[in-house]
Formats: structure tokens, sequence, C-alpha cells
């Protein structure tokens, strides 16, 4: 079989990307496999922190079986 069988979407929260919940659930639907979700980005490592209750949130509201946390 050729092509393309799985598809990971990363930094969604990040703020140069800063997916919605909306967006996230699109792009699911659109074929995505996976989404994740980068802790480092909760950290003073990074100039724009995403809070970790938003993290949470976007997981609770995707569903963790569509998450990759790293």
């Amino acid at each position: 079989m050729k092509g393309v069988k799985k598809i990971v979407v990363t930094h969604l929260l990040a703020s140069f990307v800063n997916y919605s919940v909306e967006d996230m659930k699109e792009i699911l639907d659109l074929g995505a496999t996976c989404l994740e979700h980068v802790y480092n980005d909760t950290t003073r490592q990074v100039s724009h922190q995403i809070k970790i209750s938003a993290l949470y949130e976007g997981i609770k509201a995707i569903g963790p079986e569509h998450c990759i946390m790293s």
C-alpha cells in the first residue's frame, strides 16, 4: 500500500499555531490521526507560555485517544 497512513499535528496550542478546540476537531475530521501536545509549551522556557488548564481543556474536548503528550 502506498500513501500517507498517519498524520500527527504538533504544537497545537503554541503561540505560532494557536488552534482552537473547534480547529482541533476539524483537523481530526479532515484526517489527522493524532494531535501532539507539547508540555514544554507550558514552561518558562518558551516566550509565550500556554496554561496547563488550556492543555487540559483541549485534551478533554477532543478525547485523549487522539492525543500524544511529549
